[in-house]
């Protein structure tokens, strides 16, 4: 359904427009209520099948977490948002690697895309109390145990046990760290370093996010498209 309604404002993921800013008034497109109401009926669905905590990570909800903000208060539903963040060198490479046949784009896009998706995160979550608890990619290699336990605590569950820390374990090591937060040759490098270093800083470095996000406007990704190319 993601596909879907980025389709119905012309922001395709396989588009260059997809990092543009979302029309005015797009939520009330009639082909976007068409299909938030099947979104809100499946969520009202699978809330109603599970018993205990249900979510979803899918990268495509930034940019349209307006529409979920919505059908969450419509189904008086109370979110608990972790927002996850990774260096933008590596996450570049890898949505560039992801699928090149389906989704061919540059490490310079990527990395453009990596700024849309965290900028859209601040601006539809800004005013949130209290702010979503930021999960950094590479803080599972560093203190896995440190990063479930604050998991635990923003869902207001039992904090892990020592069988949960030693199956994290074994799901996170080493050598399923693909891509190195460093810059390489195939990306610009820090371009967008201090927007990151601001998410992941404890806490929050808001003014840091605010200037970023008052600059980062259509002429600025139209102008890095045109510069980078796709």
């Amino acid at each position: 359904m993601h596909n879907r309604l980025l389709a119905a404002v012309g922001r395709e993921v396989e588009s260059p427009l997809h990092p543009l800013s979302l029309p005015e008034g797009w939520l009330e497109r009639p082909a976007v209520r068409a299909i938030g109401g099947e979104l809100k009926a499946y969520l009202r669905g699978e809330i109603a099948r599970e018993k205990g905590i249900w979510g979803f990570k899918d990268p495509r909800t930034a940019r349209l977490l307006p529409l979920w903000n919505r059908l969450f208060q419509e189904l008086e539903l109370s979110p608990t948002y972790f927002w996850a963040v990774r260096s933008p060198p590596a996450a570049a490479r890898s949505m560039a690697l992801k699928n090149p046949r389906l989704r061919k784009m540059t490490v310079a896009f990527a990395e453009l895309l990596w700024a849309t998706y965290n900028v859209d995160i601040y601006r539809a979550l800004r005013d949130l109390r209290p702010q979503p608890a930021v999960i950094d990619f590479d803080s599972w290699f560093d203190n896995a145990e440190n990063l479930v336990g604050r998991l635990t605590a923003a869902l207001e569950i039992d904090p892990p046990s020592e069988a949960t820390i030693a199956e994290v374990r074994v799901f996170v090591q080493a050598r399923y760290r693909h891509q190195q937060p460093s810059c390489g040759s195939d990306a610009p490098c820090n371009r967008f370093e201090k927007i990151y270093l601001a998410i992941r800083s404890q806490p929050m470095d808001i003014s840091a996010i605010e200037q970023f996000s008052a600059e980062f406007d259509d002429g600025y990704i139209n102008t890095a498209i045109q510069s980078d190319g796709k």
